[in-house]
């Protein structure tokens, strides 16, 4: 049993759907699902009863919600007492990001506060969405950086860094290299091969969902540029992110303007219900003024 767990029984009786608690806890309903049928099965009862389209409480998951609360009040307390102990000698900002943060000059953006803050040291790690919401919820990182769809939260501050559009990628070997526009139907004789993220899957889904016919899709945990490569060589085609596809240019591959590719956010975030110490208040207030304007 996690924290992470009772936050989300927490959420989803709040929301009294999965399919909404999901989407605020920026997470597919398929993981949400899993996390709540393994705290299900460590505590060898039924938590929700799914019988109708309103996730309810079960009499069980009623009594398990009263201790979960009690636990989720302590273990912010505790966390809010070690931030007060710790406040005073702390002068760094901790960020947990996803690994885009170079494409999108933000490495750069960093390098340049730390250059006029000398009293401020940044620590980077770069990770998955789900350990980077994580490590926010529990203190372990000042500030997340995420792709988003969504500006406004109940859980977090959002602060857009930058605006982009997900782009499909063909060989220049492809029937459809020469297309100025493209829409993901054109493409049911492809194989996709998509990055891995499940939290990517999110945005994925809402453009296959169009589709008639039944797509081939593959999910890897393969890096940027060996997909990249696969695509070269016509073995596949891609979808992502356009400035990610940019950045890692790569002869032979052509990247397509994607019809109807709604607006997907590089945010930073960090939590509503604390005040931030003063070092990750300047960092944001920097990123917000470089990217006032978005790309």
């Amino acid at each position: 049993m996690t924290i992470r767990q009772l936050k989300l029984l927490a959420t989803v009786s709040e929301c009294r759907q999965f399919t909404s608690a999901a989407k605020r806890l920026h997470m597919t309903q398929s993981a949400l699902s899993k996390q709540i049928i393994a705290l299900e099965k460590e505590l060898s009862t039924r938590l929700f009863d799914r019988s109708f389209k309103k996730a309810t409480l079960t009499p069980e998951g009623e009594q398990v919600l009263v201790y979960a609360r009690r636990i989720l009040r302590e273990h912010e307390e505790m966390l809010k007492t070690m931030r007060a102990v710790t406040e005073s000698r702390r002068s760094q900002v901790s960020i947990s990001a996803v690994p885009v943060l170079n494409p999108y000059g933000i490495t750069d953006a960093l390098l340049q506060f730390e250059k006029e803050h000398p009293d401020i040291c940044i620590q980077v790690s770069e990770t998955a969405t789900a350990d980077i919401l994580s490590v926010v919820d529990n203190g372990q990182a000042d500030i997340g950086v995420i792709r988003t769809t969504f500006l406004e939260d109940n859980c977090y501050h959002i602060y857009p860094l930058a605006e982009d559009e997900y782009a499909i990628l063909v060989s220049e070997q492809h029937r459809l290299k020469d297309s100025e526009r493209v829409s993901i139907g054109m493409f049911s004789e492809d194989h996709f091969l998509l990055m891995g993220d499940p939290y990517y899957a999110t945005f994925y889904n809402r453009l296959f969902s169009a589709c008639e016919q039944p797509m081939s899709i593959e999910y890897t945990d393969m890096r940027v540029e060996t997909i990249k490569t696969y695509v070269q060589q016509n073995r596949c085609v891609t979808l992502m992110p356009r400035q990610l596809a940019r950045y890692y240019e790569k002869p032979g591959v052509r990247i397509l303007q994607l019809e109807n590719s709604s607006s997907l956010f590089l945010a930073a975030i960090t939590r509503k219900d604390e005040e931030p110490p003063y070092a990750v208040e300047q960092l944001i207030r920097f990123l917000t003024q470089r990217y006032s304007v978005l790309p």
